[in-house]
């Protein structure tokens, strides 16, 4: 395999680095949602425990009984608009973490052999360098 440029292994630390930040920020997000949609799936719960199934929304009576319990434990709570961020949320953490095991495959494909432990040091940059590459790499996104 051909040595790559000291630019083109900070890139894909950076790249890598960059991709497991935006993982991170989209976790988070999609937790703060998920609190709120807490309700949800609490009512679910209860209708398992009722009942020693899953709710099948398609049968009438579950999702009339399955309603009851949302409305009970959510009490008005919880909008359309609410599950639909969540479901975004959940989809957008998901695609995040997909690319960041990407990235951190395609560094690991990259790097060497050589006795660098750590991403820094394989690239040969300081950590003020690679910081600032981060940076403007997610100010650029």
């Amino acid at each position: 395999m051909t040595e790559l440029t000291k630019a083109k292994r900070l890139a894909l630390v950076v790249r890598a680095e960059v991709a497991m930040i935006r993982a991170d920020q989209a976790t988070e997000r999609a937790a703060l949602i998920d609190r709120q949609t807490r309700p949800l799936l609490d009512a679910r719960d209860r209708f398992v425990k009722l009942y020693g199934r899953e709710p099948d929304l398609g049968a009438p009576g579950d999702a009339a009984t399955y309603g009851s319990l949302i409305e009970a434990t959510a009490r008005g709570s919880i909008t359309r608009e609410m599950v639909e961020a969540a479901a975004s949320a959940a989809d957008e953490s998901a695609e995040a973490a997909h690319q960041a095991a990407l990235a951190m495959q395609e560094l690991l494909a990259a790097w060497d052999s050589n006795d660098a432990r750590t991403p820094r040091e394989w690239v040969g940059v300081d950590t003020e360098t690679l910081d600032r590459a981060v940076e403007r790499a997610l100010e650029e996104a």
